[in-house]
């Protein structure tokens, strides 16, 4: 009888790890930043990077991304720098957005993803329409990157 009633019912598929997922992009995407699409790395170190990422499926698959890092070469000064996401960094970036993806609310359209060298990294998620994608093909969210990171450390100095 339990058999009949219960024989519709099927396991879910195994939730992918969130965390493990974001830990995956972290890594993937930091391996990514010595490629400069302008010049070379030169052995610099990086202290902060900084990912914006719009996806629309809609029309087929589209996405836009930016990317910065801050970096420097031993007793140099801080500079931002471009670098290029690889494909897996991308793949990696649309499986977290397949495993978050809800009934209600859909899939995010906009990552905006922060990494310090320290290994803390923030990710954060938009649903709104994605304005490179939409046509706003300035919209530029990390230009000024450098300055704003300064201004910060200046304001919080570090213990």
């Amino acid at each position: 009888m339990f058999k009949q009633l219960f024989s519709g019912f099927k396991r879910n598929e195994p939730v992918p790890d969130r965390v493990a997922l974001q830990e995956a992009i972290v890594k993937s995407v930091a391996g990514d930043i010595t490629d400069l699409p302008d010049g070379e790395w030169e052995g610099r170190e990086w202290v902060y990077l900084a990912v914006n990422h719009e996806v629309l499926v809609e029309e087929g698959r589209r996405s836009s991304s930016q990317t910065s890092v801050l970096a420097h070469l031993p007793d140099g000064e801080l500079e931002g720098l471009s670098f290029r996401l690889s494909p897996q960094s991308k793949e990696a970036i649309l499986a977290l957005r397949d495993a978050m993806a809800d009934e209600v609310q859909g899939p995010w359209t906009i990552l905006d993803l922060t990494v310090e060298r320290s290994g803390k990294y923030d990710f954060k998620f938009s649903y709104d329409p994605p304005p490179r994608l939409n046509g706003n093909l300035l919209h530029s969210p990390l230009t000024g990157l450098l300055d704003r990171y300064l201004r910060q450390r200046a304001e919080r100095p570090l213990p």
